[in-house]
């Protein structure tokens, strides 16, 4: 498997890495298109990812890059213009259930890859570049989003 810099700092995402990614949110997609709802949305996309990471660090989970979490930031661009997504976890917002265990899957198979790979646990920052890598270009063949637009980045706010 290879693995290749995200250019923030010495963080790394890989192919299993996204494979893992890409393959649970098609399924997810897929799911929700069979039970006649639509795709999520990026901002609900980017709650589960707060809310699932928060769930980890209250848990235990220990990563070196981020303390508790305030928020999720998403980098879109479309026609050339680039404006930023954030969800403040602060408000209590309810999301669906499918998509919080899909991400607290997804993340757990992830941490799994990058500690038998890499003899380390990932760092909150690879773990959204691998959301982020895999959304790319083409955002909606996961969620409902309009064609043309695209996820350059993902970001948590609660540095330590």
């Amino acid at each position: 498997m290879g693995w290749w810099s995200t250019g923030n700092g010495d963080d790394v995402v890989g192919d299993t890495t996204a494979d893992l990614v890409g393959d649970e949110l098609q399924a997810l997609a897929a799911r929700r298109e069979k039970a006649g709802k639509p795709r999520p949305t990026l901002d609900e996309l980017l709650r589960a990812l707060g809310l699932a990471l928060s769930r980890q660090i209250e848990a235990g989970g220990e990563y070196e890059d981020t303390g508790p979490i305030r928020g999720v930031a998403a980098r879109v661009e479309r026609d050339g213009e680039q404006a930023e997504r954030r969800v403040d976890l602060a408000a209590r917002h309810a999301v669906d259930d499918d998509l919080l265990d899909s991400v607290q899957a997804t993340i757990a198979d992830l941490e799994d890859q990058y500690e038998q790979m890499l003899d380390r646990r990932p760092r909150i920052s690879e773990l959204l570049a691998c959301f982020a890598f895999v959304l790319g270009s083409q955002p909606e063949d996961y969620l409902k989003q309009e064609p043309g637009s695209s996820v350059k980045s993902i970001a948590a706010d609660g540095k330590k």
